[in-house]
């Protein structure tokens, strides 16, 4: 009860408890955040104590270092103590966490100004394409991520490729090409400072993802910083039909003599008809004039 008491036989006026501190951080220990403030002192110090509120995604102002907050809707943390620390559960999926001490005797409450943390993200979905190149290679291209509110820089990228099994993989290794710039192996950031890379149609047909001449080759993407990865996004994917990886053999040509004019009419089947084979787009013939 808010009333005079005597103390030491003088009167004295009980009143609510001085201000109280912004709180600080101490410490960070298995997802819990310390925080400490001042200890109060009133007129009325028996049955003083702290409550502690937090609040998720408030909208923090830290101009002129005015670590302030705004639009935060305070949930009490369950923790009444008459010690200036406490220990509370930190919520990095919020983005931003804020805290606030309130100070309570029976003539009052005093609350504190609010301690604000942001949290550090992972990145964004980079966004992927693919095209043909060369005979017998997929390209695979992609964009950095979109923003993302406090992520940190990427550090690597991975792509992964789906086989005919309906699996996920990354390649093991790329048959058949000796650049660095291809897909494969360990997550790389850019692939040499090229945001691509490439994968043989020698590996998608062979035992990993088990290809054939016409299927959809399908591909993902992901980022990662030193806050984690973005994952992988299945609807984030882009598709490219695997072609042959050559020409159809030649049958062997068929000669007809043209007295007439004196030379000889060479003919040969135009492959790429059957077996799903790539239309040659020229052909070379060679001839000798000895009994080879």
């Amino acid at each position: 009860m808010c009333s005079a008491a005597t103390l030491s036989n003088r009167s004295v006026l009980p009143s609510a408890p001085n201000a109280i501190s912004r709180p600080v951080e101490t410490s960070r220990t298995g997802g819990d955040i310390q925080i400490s403030w001042n200890n109060v002192n009133s007129g009325i110090v028996t049955g003083q104590n702290y409550q502690v509120y937090y609040a998720n995604g408030c909208i923090i102002n830290n101009n002129f270092g005015n670590n302030s907050a705004n639009n935060c809707n305070w949930i009490v943390s369950g923790q009444t103590t008459n010690q200036n620390t406490a220990s509370v559960r930190l919520n990095q999926s919020a983005g931003s966490q804020c805290f606030r001490v309130t100070s309570t005797n029976g003539c009052g409450t005093v609350t504190s100004e609010s301690l604000c943390i942001t949290f550090a993200a992972a990145p964004g979905l980079p966004r992927v394409t693919t095209a043909l190149e060369g005979c017998d290679n997929i390209r695979i291209t992609w964009s950095a991520p979109g923003v993302v509110q406090n992520a940190t820089p990427v550090t690597a990228y991975s792509i992964q490729i789906m086989g005919a099994n309906k699996q996920w993989s990354t390649p093991t290794f790329s048959a058949g090409l000796n650049s660095n710039n291809v897909c494969g192996g360990a997550p790389t950031n850019q692939m040499n400072g090229v945001m691509s890379c490439l994968v043989s149609f020698a590996t998608l047909q062979g035992q990993q993802y088990n290809l054939t001449t016409g299927s959809r080759v399908r591909v993902q993407a992901s980022a990662t910083n030193s806050q984690g990865s973005s994952g992988f996004a299945n609807n984030d994917q882009t598709i490219v039909t695997l072609t042959s990886t050559s020409v159809a053999t030649l049958a062997r040509p068929s000669t007809q003599l043209d007295a007439a004019r004196n030379c000889v009419n060479v003919n040969w089947n135009v492959n790429g008809v059957n077996n799903n084979s790539g239309r040659a787009s020229t052909y070379e013939l060679e001839y000798s004039t000895g009994n080879g």
